[in-house]
């Protein structure tokens, strides 16, 4: 079996419906940037989207997080730009240990 055998990014709603005889129309795909019906996000500045945040921004970001997720210390929250860069610096940050990954899921965790 290669890599790209077991390596699915997301998506494959097709395969999906004719697995389980589903019709396409009844699914949602709930990969990043695709889904139908995506969450909800607010209103933000034009220049967000035009520049990289500084370090005040990245400050208040980390600040910000881990009081909402009740986090005692600030540098325990990381601000990536999604889960893919953080599964793959995992093995880089944590000894090598053994895992258990619980399936389904998406399938880079397996792989890092």
């Amino acid at each position: 079996m290669s890599v790209t055998d077991w390596l699915v990014h997301g998506g494959e709603v097709d395969a999906a419906a004719e697995r389980y005889g589903i019709p396409r129309d009844q699914w949602i795909d709930l990969s990043t940037g695709i889904n139908p019906n995506p969450y909800p996000v607010p209103e933000l500045a034009r220049d967000y989207w035009h520049r990289l945040p500084d370090t005040g921004l990245y400050a208040w970001l980390n600040e910000s997080a881990s009081a909402y997720f009740g986090v005692a210390r600030a540098g325990s929250v990381v601000a990536a730009p999604g889960t893919q860069a953080i599964i793959q610096w995992l093995p880089r940050l944590i000894d090598r240990t053994r895992v258990a990954v619980i399936t389904p899921t998406y399938r880079e965790h397996q792989h890092a």
